[in-house]
Parts: C-alpha cells; sequence; structure tokens
C-alpha cells in the first residue's frame, strides 16, 4: 500500500513539473490568459484624487473594462506579442473591490514607496485563478502621481500552476487626456505601448539560449 501511494505521489509530481512554466515560455506565441489591472496596493500621489469612492466603485472598474470596450486601441495582441489571448475579470474584481480606498492617496509624492517583489508576489497570491495551467497576465498599478501626470505599472506575468512570477517589468506611461477616467486611460496606454517596444529586450534577457 505504501509503494502504492508513493507511485502515486510520485505521478503527481511529475505532472505537476511536466505543466509548470519558466520565464522563456513568457515569450513564446501560446494561450495567455489575461486578469485585468490590478488596484490591492496602488497608491493615488498628490492633489487632485478628491472622490475616493468614484474611484473604487466607478473608475476602477471603468479601466478594466476599457480593454474590453475600446479592444482595437488597447490591443493586448499587439502589446504583449502574443495572437491568442482570452480574458478574464472576474479574480482581479473581487480583489479590487476588496480595496481599502481611504490608504490609497498619498499628498507628498516624496512618501511614495514602489513595489517591490514581495509585494507582487503577495498580490499574486491573494488569487484564486480559473485555470491551474498556462500564463496568466496582471497589469499591478504602483501608482497614479498627479505631480508627474504619470502612472506606474508591473506588467506581471504568472504560471498558473504554482502562482509563481514568471516575469514582472516595471513601465510607465504619462497620463493624457480630457476627464479623469481618460486622463488616467492615457497613463494605461502609454505604458501598454511601453511593454511592446521592450517586449524583445524582454525575451532576450530571459531566453539566453
Amino acid at each position: 500500500m505504501k509503494k502504492i501511494l508513493l507511485i502515486l505521489m510520485f505521478v503527481v509530481s511529475m505532472q505537476q513539473i511536466s505543466f509548470s512554466q519558466n520565464p522563456c515560455d513568457v515569450f513564446k506565441d501560446n494561450e495567455m490568459i489575461w486578469y485585468g489591472i490590478d488596484f490591492s496596493m496602488a497608491k493615488l500621489v498628490g492633489p487632485g484624487f478628491n472622490s475616493i469612492s468614484s474611484i473604487k466603485a466607478t473608475w476602477i472598474p471603468s479601466w478594466n473594462n476599457l480593454i474590453l470596450t475600446e479592444s482595437k486601441k488597447f490591443n493586448l495582441n499587439k502589446f504583449l506579442h502574443h495572437s491568442n489571448i482570452k480574458y478574464n475579470l472576474n479574480p482581479v474584481t473581487e480583489i479590487n473591490n476588496k480595496v481599502d480606498e481611504n490608504k490609497m492617496v498619498i499628498l507628498n509624492s516624496s512618501e511614495s514607496i514602489e513595489l517591490k517583489d514581495a509585494d507582487i508576489k503577495k498580490i499574486v497570491n491573494q488569487y484564486t485563478f480559473d485555470k491551474k495551467s498556462g500564463i496568466g497576465v496582471l497589469l499591478i498599478v504602483d501608482s497614479y502621481n498627479k505631480v508627474e501626470e504619470t502612472g506606474h505599472f508591473f506588467i506581471t506575468f504568472i504560471d498558473l500552476a504554482t502562482k509563481q512570477v514568471l516575469v514582472s517589468k516595471k513601465i510607465s506611461g504619462k497620463a493624457v487626456g480630457i476627464g479623469f477616467r481618460n486622463f488616467w486611460a492615457g497613463a494605461i496606454f502609454a505604458a501598454f505601448k511601453s511593454c511592446e517596444q521592450l517586449f524583445n529586450t524582454w525575451e532576450k534577457e530571459f531566453c539566453k539560449n
């Protein structure tokens, strides 16, 4: 009986290894799941963030929905160099709904602290992903900085089988546009354009062989 259990455990562990991803897999044109824009540790830096409840209730969902409703402009296939991207915003919606909006605003820009690797891992570990294999991607908001008029983000690729962070790179974008939603949507778009331009450089970094 013990031998049978050991064999079963070995088979399960080998299956997990076989389904696990490595950083270079991020740059192969396989299926990828877009899980949305995460605000769970985002900071809103500087003046101008007055209606915090509206940001949580209205604008965070709106920025996430833009990727779907304006998919020609926010072309993830182009930005992420992948031809087969699926969408599931349910997990990020659940996470963003738990954000304590009263802790988001920082009036003094010198107090803003950039997210660390440990913070990114903590954010990812919150998620219950619907798929148990393959690669997922989140755009994790570090900060909207009104003083700089810039949004700072981490584009983060995840092994869905293990929740391991495969690749996480900081990208930034200049905010531009009329109205509060469009102003910061401009930062998201500019950050994605930066991602598109840097993707091949990241591939050389993580796929050296």
